[in-house]
C-alpha cells in the first residue's frame, strides 16, 4: 500500500508544479460598459461596418457584423460615383492683386543762383529751354569743341540780376569752384553753361552728369583751366 502520507507530500508537490507552469485560473475579461460601439469607417463607397453590443452585453458582449448604409454619403452621390471616389483637384491660387502705389517722380537735374549768399533761383532744363538754348564752339588748345547751352548773361537778364563788380563762382558737385569776373560773365560771347557736346547731352553721361548735367565753358579761353563740370551753384556777390 502507498503511504498516505507520501501521498499527500506528492500531491502537494504536483500542485506547486501546475502553479509555476501556468496552470492558474485566467482572470475573466470585464464586461463592456452600456452602450459602448465599435465603428469602423470604410475609405470605399458609402457603407462601413458597425459592431454594437446588444442589451445583455454581459452575456454576450460582441454580437455579429451588421452592414451599415451611409444615407449622407450617398445623397452626396453623384452620377453613380461617391464623393470618395473623386479625385482631388488643387486649387488655383488667387492672383495677386496689384498694390496702388505712389512713387514720386524723379527730381529734374537743376542748379541754384545765390546772391551774396541767400538763394535766388533754381533752374532746371525747362527754365534753361525758355531762356533759350545756343549753339556755339570753343577752341581750348586750339581744338574745336563744339556746345548746346546758355549764356551766362542770358541767364542773369531773365533773372533781373545786374551785378556791378567782383567776382562770379562757380561751385560743381564734386567741391571744385571756378571763379570769373562780373565784366566777363557778362559777356554773351564769353561764359556758357552748356548742356550737351557735339550733339550728346551731358546727363546721358553717367556719374556726376546724372544729377547735375551743366558745364560752364569759357569761349573765348585759350585753355579749359576754368571749364568746370558738374556746376550746381552760381554764387553771385
Amino acid at each position: 500500500m502507498i503511504n498516505k502520507r507520501f501521498l499527500g507530500v506528492l500531491i502537494s508537490i504536483l500542485a506547486l508544479f501546475l502553479v509555476a507552469c501556468g496552470g492558474g485560473t485566467p482572470d475573466p475579461e470585464p464586461p463592456l460598459e452600456p452602450g459602448y460601439e465599435y465603428d469602423y469607417d470604410y475609405d470605399y463607397a458609402c457603407e462601413y461596418y458597425d459592431y454594437v453590443d446588444d442589451e445583455d452585453y454581459a452575456d454576450e458582449p460582441y454580437v455579429g457584423e451588421e452592414l451599415v448604409e451611409d444615407v449622407a454619403c450617398e445623397e452626396e452621390a453623384i452620377a453613380g460615383e461617391t464623393v470618395l471616389d473623386e479625385p482631388l483637384v488643387a486649387e488655383d491660387p488667387a492672383e495677386e492683386q496689384p498694390v496702388d502705389s505712389f512713387s514720386p517722380p524723379a527730381p529734374s537735374p537743376s542748379f541754384v543762383i545765390t546772391t551774396g549768399g541767400q538763394l535766388t533761383s533754381i533752374l532746371g532744363m525747362d527754365a534753361l529751354e525758355s531762356i533759350g538754348f545756343v549753339d556755339f564752339s570753343a577752341y581750348p588748345r586750339g581744338v574745336q569743341r563744339n556746345f548746346r547751352g546758355v549764356a551766362v548773361a542770358d541767364i542773369l537778364a531773365f533773372l533781373g540780376i545786374d551785378p556791378s563788380a567782383g567776382m562770379v563762382v562757380f561751385e560743381s558737385i564734386d567741391g571744385f569752384g571756378t571763379g570769373i569776373m562780373v565784366a566777363e560773365a557778362l559777356d554773351s560771347t564769353q561764359a556758357f553753361i552748356a548742356v550737351a557736346e557735339d550733339g550728346q547731352p551731358f546727363v546721358d553721361r553717367g556719374e556726376f552728369w546724372a544729377d547735375a548735367p551743366f558745364m560752364l565753358v569759357m569761349a573765348q579761353d585759350a585753355f579749359p583751366n576754368r571749364f568746370a563740370r558738374y556746376i550746381v551753384e552760381i554764387a553771385l556777390p
